[in-house]
C-alpha cells in the first residue's frame, strides 16, 4: 500500500527497485504526509465528490474557508490522486 503523498509513478519505480515495496513505503525517508486535520478536508471532498451533500452548519466557517483553500489546490494539482 502506497504510503503518504508519493504518486503514482515514483510508487512504481519504487516497487521496481526493492524487494518489499510495503515495508520501503512505511520507511521512506522522503516520504510526506499531511496532518489528521488536511486530511480530514480529503475526505470532505472525496464525499462530496461521491454525491453527498453537506449542510451550511455541519461544518464551522473556518472548516468552510479551509475546504476551499483544499479544492483550490487540488485543481491546481489534478496530477494527485486522492486514496
Amino acid at each position: 500500500m502506497r504510503e503518504g503523498l508519493c504518486d503514482e509513478k515514483k510508487y512504481q519505480e519504487c516497487k521496481e527497485e526493492v524487494e518489499n515495496i510495503e515495508w520501503t513505503c512505511r520507511n521512506c525517508k522522503k516520504k510526506r504526509t499531511i496532518n489528521s486535520y488536511t486530511q480530514k478536508l480529503i475526505e470532505i471532498v472525496k464525499l462530496q465528490k461521491g454525491g453527498y451533500r453537506f449542510k451550511n452548519n455541519d461544518l464551522t466557517p473556518e472548516e468552510w474557508r479551509d475546504l476551499g483553500v483544499i479544492k483550490q489546490w487540488l485543481e491546481m494539482n489534478q496530477s494527485l490522486r486522492l486514496n
